[in-house]
């Protein structure tokens, strides 16, 4: 142990020397007060890039066919600590789903962990600097060679090295730096399986080495400051909803119930795409009206029990209420969702099945025409976010685009040119007949031109410029009429 500590401070000290003689920005330097702290992310020379992502003439390489592009985020791409959906500036316009190879960052998703968010944060940080000022590259898992990209165990994800230069546009591959590295370096995820890269292997494990024994973030052995350690509380989606509806009215109002550990209770509404959809009805003691409000629910990537999907049936779980740059303010992290009957307090269960559901408890669709959410961003159909609407208007498809692994599509519609613009999102195969169940279409090109008749859930996101953006979220088949 003091031999290794004694190495440390010598290589610190060169690398403190060096740094008199060579100018460099400190932006593009993670910040420490341990002046023992190595910056291998900048200083190694066994962690770089070492084939260009562009061509001979100067053309960006296509990722699908090369394993390496120059990329931008998605809008609402920042998924977690480790992962990421980009768009590739050259060849194919394909999204790409990176996981990244050779970390596991805490979750902040599906389950949230202690320093997840801090991670998430941290990453995003990062790649939206280097988007913003410099240069984001991504590799698949061939790193001295072109070759087509390798995916991760769930097909739809790939295994990626994310290289940023945090100063410069269009900044040789010589003068990227690995992002993959630089979290590990700053404890936030211990080394995963970075056999395909043996000659990168000592420089993260000593990186993470070096963050156990400063202690920093996930290492500490501290509470996460952003991480609820609380109880859960009782809430009513009515109370979530009207937060949300202020947040959308005024930017800068903070969401009461934001990082609140809540027991919620509502009507399942759908379930696609690992997202349940919960709806509640509520009636004003004096005037007698009826108010809605709904939610979603994200499940994480693992399977739940059925009986929990089951539309109009009435359930109550425990979860983090979280806003979320994807999905808009949501519940995540549930407690458990057991297969028998609850154990725990805090375990999910079915309150009503839906065939023996109360009236006042019944799944409620609304029928309205497009023009009526108009007013959506000042709040005015409040009771409309996250519950079922049918739409009286016929939508006309006019482009859109299909995910990597050919089975999500969202589309553009005539409404994108309007006020109340709005996509609709289909994550599934859809079977334009009925009695057709072999012909689904796999394509945006199979839907484009056609015109629609729409239900689902009516979702929003709001984009960092404060837009509100609507998003239809179709269940399954049946949500989508095929009019011509």
């Amino acid at each position: 142990m003091k031999k290794t500590k004694l190495l440390f401070s010598l290589l610190g000290a060169v690398i403190v020397s060096t740094s008199l003689l060579v100018s460099c920005d400190t932006t593009n330097k993670p910040g420490t007060d341990d002046s023992n702290k190595i910056d291998y992310v900048h200083t190694s020379k066994d962690v770089r890039l070492t084939h260009d992502y562009k061509d001979d003439s100067g053309k960006i390489r296509d990722f699908y066919t090369d394993g390496i592009t120059q990329v931008t985020v998605k809008e609402s791409g920042y998924i977690d600590g480790d992962t990421t959906h980009f768009i590739p500036l050259g060849g194919t316009t394909t999204m790409i789903k990176s996981r990244y190879y050779g970390i596991d960052t805490p979750e902040s998703t599906g389950q949230v962990e202690p320093y997840g968010n801090g991670a998430k944060q941290f990453t995003h940080d990062k790649i939206a600097a280097a988007v913003e000022n410099g240069t984001v590259v991504v590799t698949s898992t061939s790193l001295d060679a072109y070759a087509a990209p390798e995916t991760d165990s769930t097909g739809s994800r790939y295994l990626s090295m994310i290289w940023i230069n945090t100063e410069v546009k269009d900044a040789p591959y010589t003068d990227l730096y690995l992002l993959n590295l630089w979290i590990v370096q700053e404890g936030f995820s211990y080394v995963k399986a970075v056999d395909k890269f043996p000659t990168f292997a000592t420089t993260f494990y000593d990186a993470e080495a070096q963050a156990k024994a400063l202690k920093l973030n996930l290492f500490s052995g501290k509470d996460d400051p952003d991480y609820n350690y609380g109880d859960y509380q009782d809430t009513s989606l009515l109370e979530i909803r009207d937060e949300v509806i202020k947040t959308i009215k005024d930017s800068t109002h903070e969401n009461a119930f934001n990082n609140k550990k809540v027991r919620i209770r509502g009507t399942v509404a759908g379930f696609t795409n690992h997202i349940l959809y919960l709806q509640s009805s509520f009636t004003d003691d004096v005037t007698g009206k009826v108010s809605y409000a709904g939610i979603n629910v994200f499940c994480g990537m693992s399977s739940i029990p059925s009986k929990y999907m089951i539309p109009n049936t009435y359930i109550q779980l425990c979860g983090l209420a979280l806003q979320s740059e994807n999905f808009g303010f949501q519940i995540t992290s549930v407690y458990n969702f057991p297969k028998a009957s609850p154990t725990d307090e805090r375990d999910a269960k079915v309150i009503y099945k839906a065939a023996d559901i109360p009236e006042e408890y019944e799944l409620h669709t609304f029928e309205t025409g497009v023009s009526d959410l108009a007013g959506f961003a000042s709040g005015t159909p409040a009771d409309y976010l996250f519950s079922p609407i049918t739409l009286t208007d016929d939508i006309y498809v006019t482009g859109g685009y299909t995910s990597t692994d050919g089975i999500e599509t969202t589309l553009y519609t005539n409404s994108n040119s309007a006020s109340n613009k709005f996509t609709v999102y289909v994550p599934f195969l859809y079977q334009p007949d009925p009695n057709d169940s072999l012909t689904k279409w796999k394509d945006i090109s199979e839907y484009k031109g056609h015109t629609l008749k729409l239900t689902g859930i009516l979702t929003y996101r709001k984009t960092t410029s404060g837009e509100i953006k609507l998003q239809f979220v179709a269940r399954d088949s049946n949500d989508i009429v095929l009019v011509s």
